[in-house]
């Protein structure tokens, strides 16, 4: 009776304890990765972690992109929830990233008016990354751009960041269309819209002898242009590639 006791307790000590220790091994997990991009000292983007405050079933994290003088180009406060309350790995967390002053003012008016983008990610136990992409649908005047409004159908879309460090990245968006209302600006077009836009390709992230190929493409379903209540272009699966390779 003693030994069964004595076993009880060991086993309801491990189950106290292993959140504890899977949250210590997902900071790990997540700083090597962090310190992976760090150590290209090449790169033109770099990863930080403001601060980690582990606790038992999860932990918060204050990670941000920075360029290369450490100025931030988006932010990303994640609440990491540990397995065994995480699904598919140590730790999965949900995010909506928040552009930095930089970003900002880079994007002008736009940087007010894009949608909203959530990222939902996994960490592997091996220390691959799975994020998932996501947005609301939102139509929105654009009287600085466009002179009339903006209409952007969810996005939807995932990056895979392997341990090793190759990247792969596919984002569909269903419909982009730009619509300038009237009054707006003289010469301009009257409607410019994208339909079934993907953006897919590959590349790689965080590898210190800088070499590697990467290949890029944007393609849609259609692409039209109206003018005056007239289609003055229009184009079916219109596609652009990059492909190319690099070493340093």
């Amino acid at each position: 009776m003693k030994k069964l006791l004595v076993v009880a307790v060991l086993l309801l000590v491990a189950a106290a304890a292993t959140p504890w220790a899977i949250g210590g091994r997902t900071e790990q997990l997540v700083r090597e990765r962090v310190a992976q991009v760090d150590a290209d000292k090449a790169a033109q983007v770099r990863l930080r972690i403001d601060s980690y405050s582990r606790g038992w079933r999860s932990s918060d994290a204050q990670i941000s992109v920075v360029d290369r003088e450490g100025e931030p180009l988006v932010r990303l406060a994640a609440a990491i929830r540990h397995w065994p309350f995480a699904s598919g790995g140590p730790a999965d967390w949900v995010a909506v990233p928040e552009f930095g002053s930089v970003v900002y003012d880079a994007l002008g008016p736009w940087g007010a008016k894009l949608p909203e983008v959530t990222t939902h990610t996994q960490l592997s136990w091996r220390g691959d990354v799975h994020v998932r992409i996501e947005s609301q649908p939102f139509v929105r005047r654009v009287p600085e751009v466009a002179g009339g409004t903006l209409e952007i159908a969810p996005l939807a879309g995932t990056v895979d960041w392997r341990r090793d460090g190759a990247l792969a990245y596919d984002v569909a968006m269903p419909v982009f269309r730009g619509e300038r209302l009237r009054g707006g600006r003289a010469g301009a077009v009257d409607i410019v819209e994208f339909k079934d836009v993907q953006v897919k390709g590959e590349g790689s992230l965080g590898t210190a002898e800088r070499r590697w190929n990467q290949q890029g493409s944007l393609v849609a379903a259609a692409v039209t242009v109206t003018e005056a209540g007239t289609t003055t272009f229009s184009a079916a699966t219109p596609r652009l590639t990059n492909c190319g390779k690099y070493s340093a």
